[in-house]
């Protein structure tokens, strides 16, 4: 079965998600990244382009088993960003559309300093999107930090936000 189809709500989810992985790659640094939520390792093997060392951290055995048939020069791991715990370090860390699903991103961004010595790179939606704009105009959301039913249940999303809530 072919899980990448169902990690993207469609082909523009698809593209953005790309242009997240190559600005992660861009702003990285060193030698070794943690791709934390790394799914069934869509965007991953790119960062084997900068990095010597690349690793793929998700809770779900049977996405990371697709991401592995996919390409072997990638470790991935099975855990959660709040809790894994690997024996090293990494000169980057990048999570791309991962803190809107979490329970507690204090305690994963924690997690994340204590395997870090260089530099952590966090993308998420935004929450002022012209998408999220215009539904609050045409009355499907109430307000811009709303989270709907689709983006809860379907999504998995449990909150918003905005850079300056980021």
């Amino acid at each position: 079965m072919n899980l990448k189809e169902y990690t993207r709500a469609n082909e523009f989810d698809r593209w953005v998600g790309l242009i997240q992985a190559i600005h992660s790659i861009r702003m990285g640094i060193g030698k070794s990244v943690l791709d934390i939520g790394c799914g069934v390792g869509e965007f991953t093997p790119l960062f084997l382009n900068k990095f010597e060392r690349v690793v793929g951290l998700d809770p779900s055995g049977e996405y990371l088993e697709e991401a592995r048939l996919a390409n072997n020069q990638v470790e991935y791991v099975q855990g959660y960003g709040e809790t894994f715990n690997l024996p090293e370090k990494f000169d980057t860390i990048s999570m791309n559309n991962l803190l809107e699903h979490v329970e507690n991103p204090v305690v994963l961004l924690k997690n994340c300093k204590r395997h870090l010595r260089g530099r952590l790179i966090v993308q998420v939606p935004n929450g002022n999107s012209i998408t999220r704009r215009l539904g609050v105009l045409m009355g499907l959301i109430d307000s811009l930090d709303n989270i709907t039913d689709k983006e809860r249940n379907f999504y998995g999303h449990k909150r918003t936000y905005t850079l300056s809530s980021l």
